[in-house]
């Protein structure tokens, strides 16, 4: 599990009113073992299941295993962290494409140069009020309409991901 994208993957039912954030666990080394807040360290597999608000998760990990090997050097430790800027958050249900793409379709990508790299049917509008009683709306057209089963891509760094988990066999749709 030295590859954070397996690890954040482990926390799908990780609580939704947990006290830390399911991808700071996985980024300071964690996998989420499916009990409570109980969490391990995937090289050391130390443990720590006493989470509070506000806790910072390679902090604790810190303290509590100072000899592990992903706490003094992540990259020695032979860590693959997420790139980029576009993760999204595991849900309870992931959801995984298994299919192919239709013919002549693009995956979506996001990315932090979403601004500069957006197709040009982008656009947002605001409206202003009418009167002093009624609100300002704000309206957006879709970022891209994609056929049904075309999967989305989370982004990085020039709008291309690289995945842990192997592609779908025949199929090219991560650019490694």
């Amino acid at each position: 599990m030295n590859c954070e994208e397996k690890r954040l993957f482990t926390f799908n039912t990780w609580p939704s009113n947990a006290p830390v954030d399911a991808r700071r666990m996985a980024k300071a080394g964690f996998v989420y073992t499916g009990k409570g807040l109980v969490v391990e360290c995937f090289l050391c597999h130390g443990r720590i299941d006493d989470w509070d608000y506000g806790d910072q998760a390679m902090a604790r990990h810190r303290i509590m295993y100072p000899n592990c090997p992903f706490v003094l050097d992540p990259n020695q430790a032979g860590n693959i962290p997420l790139t980029g800027t576009g993760i999204l958050a595991p849900t309870s249900q992931p959801q995984i494409f298994t299919g192919t793409t239709a013919p002549n379709s693009q995956p979506l990508y996001l990315s932090s140069a979403l601004a500069q790299t957006a197709p040009p049917t982008l656009s947002t509008a605001w409206t202003a009020p009418q009167s002093m009683f009624s609100k300002p709306t704000v309206t957006s057209s879709p970022l891209y309409s994609a056929p049904m089963r075309t999967p989305l891509s989370i982004g990085s760094l020039g709008g291309h991901y690289r995945s842990c988990f192997p592609a779908p066999m025949g199929s090219s749709l991560f650019s490694y």
